[in-house]
């Protein structure tokens, strides 16, 4: 465990929340559903 979800390397946290560009993992499409843009799926 880590104290912080994006000190874990494989951890895609710091990419659906704070939008940082990241080529791993693909997402998911029931994630792409949320909204059109990273922004809009980061609110929802």
């Amino acid at each position: 465990m880590m104290d912080r979800p994006g000190d874990y390397r494989w951890s895609s946290y710091k990419a659906k929340a704070h939008g940082t560009a990241d080529a791993w993992p693909t997402p998911h499409p029931l994630y792409q559903r949320l909204g059109r843009t990273g922004a809009e799926r980061r609110v929802a």
